[in-house]
């Protein structure tokens, strides 16, 4: 038998679906969705809990400009309310415009941990110091 969900479920679902801009879709079936609508479903249903604590894996994957304005826009208010998330991506802007703290992993062993400023203190953006550090990283690994 099917429960009918309570109050507080469908009050706090209809909270994040507003939240990721996916209220007009919320009848429809997930196979319905496109990628992007999936992203943001998926960090909706992160939220529905209020969690002190949020594991995101390529937040940014599949979403399409507006879509990665409105996530982003999302974690940094997350962020503000002192929420810690643990974010996994490739993409070097995103991580230097959300993130406070940095760990590269290389073949399974952290090369760097701290601060993204710190990280960064020599050169104009995350990109340009990550490319000195993995020449670096390259050139100690062949030595």
């Amino acid at each position: 038998m099917c429960q009918k969900p309570s109050g507080d479920f469908v009050a706090a679902a209809e909270k994040v679906l507003t939240q990721v801009k996916l209220s007009h879709a919320k009848n429809k079936k997930l196979k319905e969705y496109s990628k992007g609508m999936l992203q943001r479903i998926g960090i909706a249903q992160a939220l529905m809990t209020e969690p002190e604590f949020l594991i995101l894996d390529e937040p940014m994957s599949g979403l399409d400009p507006d879509g990665r304005i409105l996530i982003k826009d999302i974690l940094k208010a997350l962020r503000d309310k002192k929420m810690t998330i643990l974010m996994s991506s490739h993409l070097l802007e995103d991580v230097e415009e959300l993130c406070d703290q940095l760990v590269i992993v290389h073949s399974g062993v952290v090369e760097y941990s701290g601060s993204i400023n710190h990280f960064k203190k020599d050169f104009k953006n995350l990109e340009e110091a990550y490319s000195k550090f993995k020449h670096d990283l390259t050139e100690n690994l062949n030595a």
